[in-house]
């Protein structure tokens, strides 16, 4: 019948409006119902903690050098003490040499006790 009405449709983030401007009524659209997400199982930072300390370091090795030779010679005595501490090859040079190498594993029993245990 009224095929010069104006109609205006609003949808705002689920939520639907029918605006018509021809007759001087407005009628309200239920928004539609959303899809239910599925919920991701997220693993508690305890547990993740647990994992990361089940890691075991089995080569550490660490070769340093600033380009300050003063700074060098001052840090020299502490890391030659933090060397005999941790048991690790940590070394101060003056050759501006910079080294890292690190060598870590694990096992799935370590990674499934820590799981479990946590």
């Amino acid at each position: 019948m009224e095929n010069n009405a104006l109609k205006l449709d609003l949808i705002i983030l689920g939520w639907r409006k029918q605006l018509d401007f021809g007759n001087k009524k407005i009628q309200v659209i239920e928004p539609s119902k959303k899809k239910e997400k599925k919920q991701r199982k997220t693993i508690p930072a305890k547990k993740v903690f647990a994992i990361i300390k089940s890691f075991k370091v089995t080569q550490f090795y660490l070769n340093l050098s600033f380009k300050n030779m003063a700074i060098n010679g001052i840090l020299y005595p502490f890391f030659a003490l933090l060397r005999l501490k941790t048991k690790r090859n940590i070394q101060i040079n003056f050759f501006n040499k910079n080294e890292i190498i690190i060598e870590v594993e694990n096992t799935f029993y370590r990674i499934f006790k820590a799981y479990i245990n946590s």
